[in-house]
């Protein structure tokens, strides 16, 4: 038994592995959706409104927010290359007139590998590294944005736990 996990185990990590040698070699600018513009759409809130009550509390379900293809070596926070191309198009859309007066949570996550405890760590550390990418390169303020994580909570690829996929940073815009 322990063998074929073992084995299931190194077999979902040379999948990843390819995975990621796939994405590295992909500019951001040959991702669809991941332009300026598209940010800029993606997190203009919908609509407009004052939310009263208990309705206050919770979130709306037409949140502007965006996944993002911020893709993580596995078990690391380091940004990537094909991830720092991702966040330059994000930092561009963060400083236009469309979003300058929003708020946002950079929600880290993970695949499913490891301990809650130490996966909720990583998911923390990979939005806290997106958030200081984006305030030392484009001078974005820090009181703009929220970094947290959610560890494997809340994965991407359900199907497939331990895809890399599931290593990616979601925005959020906390003012829609």
């Amino acid at each position: 038994m322990r063998r074929c996990l073992l084995a299931a185990a190194g077999i979902a990590l040379l999948a990843n592995a390819l995975s990621l040698a796939m994405l590295s070699t992909t500019q951001a600018g040959d991702l669809p959706g991941y332009t300026t513009e598209n940010f800029i759409q993606a997190l203009t809130p919908k609509t407009r409104g004052l939310r009263i009550g208990a309705d206050a509390e919770t979130p709306p379900k037409d949140m502007a927010q965006k996944d993002m293809l911020i893709q993580f070596e596995f078990g690391s926070a380091d940004l990537t290359d094909q991830a720092k191309q991702v966040l330059d198009s994000l930092g561009k859309a963060l400083q236009s007139d469309d979003l300058v007066k929003y708020h946002f949570e950079l929600v880290g996550h993970t695949d499913i590998v490891g301990s809650d405890e130490y996966n909720l760590r990583l998911s923390e550390s990979r939005a806290q590294a997106c958030k200081e990418y984006l305030m030392t390169k484009f001078g974005i303020s820090p009181d703009r944005l929220l970094a947290t994580g959610v560890g494997k909570s809340d994965l991407a690829v359900p199907d497939h736990p331990t895809a890399a996929e599931n290593r990616r940073v979601v925005i959020k815009n906390l003012d829609s």
